[in-house]
Formats: structure tokens, sequence, C-alpha cells
């Protein structure tokens, strides 16, 4: 699925350490509230009104998804397997980062990466070092995805993704 809604040209990855158990952020069928709509929630690409008559779940998410695509957005993980928190998740993005940055810089060459969990901080300075000129937004450090009851966390979280949107539209 993330072929099809991949862009020609990225200019924005996000990146994970993993994907959610069970779950692609590509996949348009039902599905309660998650990562994927908190992303496309705070990147402002809102479910499309629904014109003469009701489109069902699957039709809105897949016309969201384009629009990410449109916006040259991508979404990826570090592993393509479900990793425990903590610790291990930091070891095994260490130990899956050479092979990442590769992955970065001769496949998906974006302008900018997003860095969406702190797990991921081992690759700011491998990404700074590739020399591809990739930008790590925002403010060169990862973007934590804020706890469901941090109303400032998702505040802030929210203003990051829109500053993060505007940027990719200059």
């Amino acid at each position: 699925m993330a072929t099809r809604f991949r862009p020609i040209h990225i200019g924005v990855l996000f990146l994970i350490p993993s994907p959610e158990p069970g779950l692609d952020f590509y996949d348009a069928s039902p599905r309660p509230p998650g990562v994927r709509e908190s992303l496309l929630d705070a990147l402002g690409i809102s479910a499309p009104a629904a014109v003469s008559g009701a489109s069902d779940g699957a039709d809105a998410t897949e016309s969201r998804l384009s629009e990410f695509q449109r916006r040259g957005f991508f979404f990826a993980s570090v592993s393509e397997c479900s990793l425990p928190d903590g610790n291990a998740a930091s070891q095994t993005v260490e130990r899956l980062a050479p092979t990442l940055v590769k992955r970065i810089e001769f496949s998906y060459k974006p302008k900018s990466v997003v860095l969406l969990s702190d797990a991921l901080a081992p690759l700011v300075p491998l990404l700074a070092a590739a020399g591809q000129g990739i930008c790590i937004l925002p403010d060169g450090a990862p973007l934590s995805w804020p706890r469901p009851s941090d109303v400032a966390g998702d505040a802030a979280f929210r203003v990051a993704c829109a500053r993060i949107a505007e940027s990719a539209r200059s």
C-alpha cells in the first residue's frame, strides 16, 4: 500500500521506529483513531466533506492519504516489525541505522526528515554526516508523539506539524 501513496518527489519523510502492531499507516480499512489520524489532523489534512451522499470511512481515509501524498509527505518505519518500547527499541534503531540512512539517501531522497520518536535520536548525527543536505525537522531533533491525556504535548505537536506543513509548501 505504501508504494501506491508514495510521492514521486518526497518533500518530507516522517519516520517512526516501528509500525503499530497489526496496523499499516496506508491501509484505508476502518479502524480506531491512532497514529495516522493524529498525524493527518496535525498536518491539517482533514476528511473531505461528503458531496451528495455519505462516503464511507475507507473513501475518506484514501482521500486524506492522497492529499498526504500530493503534499509530498511519506511515512515509513525503521523496522517493518513491531519493536518493544524502551532500550530495546533504541538498540534496534542503532543497529538498523546505517541501512536506513542508505535507504534515505538512495531510495527516498527526501528534502526533510521528521523523526517521530526519541528512540530515533541516534539518526540525527548519521543524517547530518550523510552530506545530502537533508534537513531534520523540527529544529534538528526528534518530535515526540503526545500521550493521549497530554493536552499541552498535543498542542505542541500540532504547532510543530503546522510548521512542518508550512515549510513543505515553500
